[in-house]
Parts: structure tokens; C-alpha cells; sequence
């Protein structure tokens, strides 16, 4: 379950680990309370809007995406290096549901040679990035659905075209 609070000039999320983690992106509450000053938005709005952090998570899943469909050279990095280093992103976690040879590889820390290549591999076969895909897009059609409890403005727009040219990076 997560919740929000405020605190000083930053949203918070509270996970279940109740752990504060800033919004993605860190969302500053007295700037949004000034911006709509004048349009008579709560700050339960603000939160409201934010609710279940889908414009974080649409993101997060995009950027998890990208590490396994652009070249290292389009990442500044390693392709595939989050699953190199071990972590569990969206792709990975779909592929794990369906694969599981792509468990013990990864539990291996991917000792053999093409081990890495295999794994990747694995990831593409089982679906794990169109599933990925098909939740970014949930989640980034879910927080310009939470945007629309805010008033019309140059800001909220700026934040749904800000999504849209997410959601861009992966059609």
C-alpha cells in the first residue's frame, strides 16, 4: 500500500517497507500550491494526482525497456547492463514468470561466458518486454487520467505531453 505526506516542500511516498521515498519525478508542493493559488486546488489534489505513482512507474518501466531494445551507444552504457548487475526490472520480471532457466542464470551471476547473451535472450523470447511495454503505457494512460483532476493549465499539459513523449521512446 502506499500513501503520501508532505513534508517541508516535497511529496513523499511511503511504501509498505515505510520507507519516504520522493515521487518520480519529485513533485515540490508549495510551487504546485502557487501555480494554482488562483485556481483553488487542495493540496489532496496534488497528491490525488500522483496517486499510485503511475507517471513514476510509467517511466521507471520505459527506462527498463530501453536497456534492453537500444545499443550501448543510444544508452551511454552497457545494453542490458541492470540485468548484468543483477537487478529485476519490469522485462526481467515478466521473462522470470515464464522462464525459469533465466532464474538460475541470473542466480548464477551470469558466470558462464554467454550467460549475459542467453539471459537477454530469454528476455526477448518469453515476452517480457511487450508485457513491460503494455504497462508503461497503463501506467502512463492512468497519470494523464490522475492529471485531469487539476484545472486546465500551461502545467498540467506540459505534464501530459511529458508522458506522451515518454510513451514515445518505446512505440
Amino acid at each position: 500500500m502506499l500513501c503520501y505526506c508532505v513534508m517541508e516542500t516535497n511529496l513523499y511516498c511511503i511504501s509498505d517497507s515505510e520507507e519516504f521515498q520522493p515521487v518520480v519525478p519529485v513533485v515540490k508542493a508549495e510551487p504546485l500550491k502557487n501555480q494554482w493559488a488562483d485556481e483553488d486546488v487542495e493540496e489532496d489534489d496534488v497528491k490525488e494526482s500522483w496517486e499510485e505513482e503511475n507517471l513514476g512507474l510509467s517511466f521507471q518501466v520505459v527506462d527498463d525497456m530501453l536497456d534492453f531494445t537500444q545499443s550501448a551507444e543510444q544508452l551511454g552504457k552497457p545494453a542490458a547492463s541492470d540485468l548484468a548487475k543483477g537487478n529485476l526490472t519490469a522485462p526481467v520480471i515478466f521473462a522470470l514468470q515464464s522462464e525459469p532457466e533465466l532464474r538460475e542464470i541470473i542466480d548464477s551471476e551470469f558466470s558462464d561466458t554467454d550467460s549475459l547473451a542467453a539471459a537477454i535472450e530469454l528476455v526477448h523470447r518469453s515476452g517480457g518486454i511487450r508485457r513491460a511495454h503494455e504497462l508503461a503505457r497503463e501506467k502512463g494512460d492512468l497519470a494523464i487520467q490522475n492529471l485531469q483532476c487539476l484545472p486546465r493549465s500551461d502545467f498540467r499539459s506540459a505534464l501530459e505531453k511529458m508522458v506522451e513523449y515518454n510513451l514515445e521512446g518505446i512505440e
